[in-house]
């Protein structure tokens, strides 16, 4: 009798074993699939993001070359901001 339930708790072992291993597989790749879908959406919202900033950028600089020169040679900040922007 207790050959019997000694084969009945290893054949129990190897079924909870290999469920435990099965499971942890899929809650691996579940992870994997939640982290890929992090990184995806913080890529395109920093892209949209970069993007706005970018016209932002553009427009701000284009109304900046509307000034006229002399302007911004007696205006000390705007002289300063003009420097930094042609010296970078």
């Amino acid at each position: 009798m207790s050959q019997v339930i000694e084969r009945l708790m290893d054949q129990y072992m190897v079924a909870v074993t290999s469920m435990v291993a099965s499971k942890l597989s899929v809650e691996y790749l579940l992870l994997i699939a939640v982290y890929a879908l992090w990184v995806v959406v913080y890529y395109v919202s920093c892209h949209l993001y970069f993007a706005k900033l970018k016209t932002k950028i553009w427009l701000t600089q284009g109304m900046m070359n509307m000034l006229p020169f002399t302007i911004v040679i007696n205006n000390d900040l705007l002289y300063n901001a003009v420097t930094r922007w042609t010296v970078q």
